[in-house]
């Protein structure tokens, strides 16, 4: 026989919540250089909203894939998020698109086509060239100490 401490079983004064599908729209900023800012966000709510599994995100210009890098430019990451709210990173100058242009399509998604969350793709036209604008690929503005970057 087994004992029920505490007068029995008992239904928890916690409510449960029903796990739906949340619209999560994703946002990105341009940080000056190759620094920007990503945000997931639902609606207007303020309150970060957690996630019962990380969101990984995936960026692409042109279908290939820049290494990201932490704020700092120091670590190579995966950009992560556990609940909506804002995070910076720095992409890879050496990743981008070798050739100047100004009509490269950035996309962000889920990372592998995860399914944790609807989630809102992003696609933007952005611009890809050197700091000095006379130079238009990448080792040519490299071998001369200038910036490579992407801009929007």
């Amino acid at each position: 026989m087994m004992f029920m401490p505490f007068g029995g079983l008992r239904v928890s004064d916690l409510q449960h919540v029903k796990n739906e599908q949340t619209d999560i729209q994703v946002s990105m900023a341009c940080l000056g250089g190759n620094s920007f800012e990503i945000a997931l966000s639902r609606g207007s709510d303020a309150e970060p909203l957690p996630f019962a599994l990380p969101v990984v995100l995936e960026i692409s210009i042109e279908d290939e894939s820049p290494i990201i890098l932490s704020a700092d430019g120091a670590d190579t990451v995966d950009i992560v998020f556990n609940s909506t709210g804002k995070q910076a990173y720095q992409f890879d100058e050496l990743t981008l698109p070798p050739e100047a242009s100004n009509d490269y399509a950035l996309k962000i998604g889920l990372k592998d086509g995860e399914e944790t969350t609807r989630l809102k793709d992003v696609e933007l036209s952005v611009a890809v060239g050197c700091s000095d604008a006379a130079k238009d690929n990448l080792m040519e503005c490299f071998i001369t100490c200038n910036t490579w970057m992407v801009s929007w």
